[in-house]
């Protein structure tokens, strides 16, 4: 199992909380911002400051259920 391009930006917070044994995940493209990490330094994970962009907005239509529209 993999995790990967994940951009996290968490100034005040742990980024990671893990709860449970991590061995058999692989980590590849994540860049992380956070106060700590929460795990040990992982290859995979970037300490880094990630670019991330708004998405733009969804017109109601454009979600939810067929019969709701």
């Amino acid at each position: 199992m993999g995790i990967a391009g994940n951009k996290i930006s968490a100034a005040k917070f742990t980024a990671i909380e893990a709860r449970c044994d991590l061995t058999g995940i692989t980590w590849k493209d994540n860049e992380i911002a956070s106060q700590t990490m929460g795990i040990a330094s992982t290859a995979g994970i970037e300490s880094k400051a990630p670019k991330i962009e708004a998405l733009p907005s969804l017109a109601r239509s454009a979600v939810g259920p067929l019969w709701w529209k």
